[in-house]
């Protein structure tokens, strides 16, 4: 639903996304999938957005809705801000982290 990756630092707020059993991609697909870069974790600038005001709706127990996906996909070196965000109904996890952070801003679980 919501991609970003080399080097994005903007905002989304107040946004809506629901997936359904009959558009869903049969290879599964993500709510949130977040890369900074994928041939260099750490190239400059890191993509570092703030996310607020967001809920995602995945397609657990729908018709045809029963393929793997997550709702946050965090990886290659990506960052950023997340607060007031509702992650439901995906059916692998709400969220992973798939890279470990960069060494100078670690990731920080902010309760929703």
């Amino acid at each position: 639903m919501f991609d970003w990756q080399i080097g994005f630092t903007g905002s989304v707020q107040y946004a809506y996304g629901a997936e359904t059993g009959a558009n869903i991609d049969t290879a599964g697909s993500n709510g949130f999938e977040g890369d900074n870069n994928e041939d260099d974790f750490n190239l400059e600038p890191r993509s570092d957005p703030r996310i607020c005001n967001v809920t995602m709706i995945g397609t657990k127990g729908q018709t045809n809705g029963d393929v793997a996906n997550l709702g946050m996909l965090l990886r290659r070196g990506t960052i950023g801000q997340f607060g007031q965000v509702i992650v439901t109904q995906f059916n692998t996890a709400a969220w992973r982290c798939a890279t470990p952070p960069p060494p100078t801003r670690p990731v920080t679980r902010v309760a929703t």
